[in-house]
């Protein structure tokens, strides 16, 4: 398991996590209870928050693994796959595109480089961003 994010949320600290799950702790600190939650159950290799709310909170969360490229919205819970036709993913990072024309928190760019299964050669990826989060492809 890898910690992907953590922040302060009042009266409790809020984890997200792969396990390879991505999976959402909530550490109620008073009550000394914690509460598990699997935000998507498809096994992922890599994670990343993209922006933070005013609360330091992440918006959404990038992903990676098993051919697929994962957008996790937190605020309503929606999430889309986006598919590569061919290839293994390696870590994506999210690049902010601060353009006043996209200011929403699935404004920019994933960058990374996937592997060819055959050994013949990585390729440089470059996505919007925004057309992973509104299409997506597979629909969850």
């Amino acid at each position: 398991a890898q910690p992907v994010h953590a922040h302060d949320a009042g009266d409790s600290v809020i984890v997200l996590a792969l396990t390879p799950l991505l999976e959402r702790w909530t550490l109620h600190l008073e009550a000394r209870t914690i509460r598990r939650e699997v935000l998507d159950p498809t096994p992922r290799g890599f994670a990343h928050c993209s922006t933070d709310g005013a609360d330091g909170a992440p918006l959404c969360v990038w992903t990676t693994g098993n051919g697929i490229i994962g957008y996790h919205d937190l605020l309503d819970t929606r999430h889309h796959h986006h598919r590569l036709d061919s290839g293994v993913p390696g870590d994506f990072v999210f690049v902010t595109d601060a353009t006043p024309q996209r200011d929403a928190a699935d404004s920019g760019w994933l960058v990374g480089f996937v592997h060819q299964p055959s050994g013949d050669g990585t390729e440089l990826f470059v996505i919007d961003a925004a057309d992973i989060a509104v299409s997506g492809g597979e629909r969850s």
